[in-house]
């Protein structure tokens, strides 16, 4: 009775013994799957989100030149992505449109729902108007290339002052900058951009070294009527 006894306890240990070995094995092979199954998801989901995210980052600082990798994978993540660049590339031409649109005119646009109308309406503003003086009879002595490099120093330079001071350019003719000020500080402001471009237009005349280059400044404050004229 004893010997069968024992026999009946072997017997369950090593049936004990055998489960807890099979349940170590299917555990390790869980885990195995799982840590596949987290790299799997990282080579192909995760690491992808984290490379938008850092393109979306530098977008946001303004760097449009930035572009998602090519995903590998045919799903939404490979959307995702392909969607982003589509977006960072209307981004970019509405910020290179901005350098040759006025401010007012995208606001405009903005507002309207169905579209421009030909027309506009009764404003007080300030214009501010510079030309180079003499630059007919200066830009028949000088290759073409050195007017165009003059004259997009000069006019950067007064862009810059223009727009510290609260200006919208409204358009470059030749060598002429015409912009708008408007609010309450509209006159003050046109004046004080206009005193700061004659100081750093003595600047650029010195450090050139050549010839001096005058700038003539008006300006104009009252009621005009401001919108859309031309051909639709």
């Amino acid at each position: 009775f004893a010997v069968i006894s024992e026999r009946k306890e072997d017997d369950a240990y090593l049936a004990v013994s055998k489960m807890f070995q099979s349940l170590l094995i299917w555990v390790t092979l869980g885990l195995a799957i799982a840590s596949l199954g987290a790299i799997f998801l990282a080579l192909t989901i995760t690491r992808p989100i984290l490379k938008i995210g850092e393109v979306v980052q530098e977008v946001g600082k303004g760097i449009f030149s930035t572009r998602v990798p090519d995903i590998k994978s045919k799903d939404e993540v490979s959307d995702l992505g392909k969607r982003i660049n589509e977006m960072i590339s209307g981004l970019r031409e509405r910020f290179e449109l901005q350098k040759f649109v006025s401010g007012q005119t995208i606001n405009a646009i903005r507002e309207q729902t169905e579209g421009i109308k030909l027309g506009g309406e009764r404003k007080t503003a300030t214009v501010f108007f510079s030309d180079i003086r003499g630059f007919t009879a200066f830009s028949e002595k000088v290759e073409p290339e050195k007017v165009i490099e003059m004259l997009n120093t000069y006019l950067k330079a007064q862009a810059e002052i223009v727009k510290k001071f609260h200006g919208d350019i409204d358009k470059y003719v030749g060598d002429e900058l015409v912009a708008v000020f408007q609010g309450e500080n509209m006159v003050e402001n046109s004046i004080l951009a206009a005193v700061e471009i004659h100081v750093k237009i003595k600047e650029l005349n010195e450090a050139s070294g050549g010839a001096p280059i005058a700038i003539g400044i008006g300006i104009n404050t009252g009621d005009m009527v401001m919108g859309a004229m031309g051909s639709e």
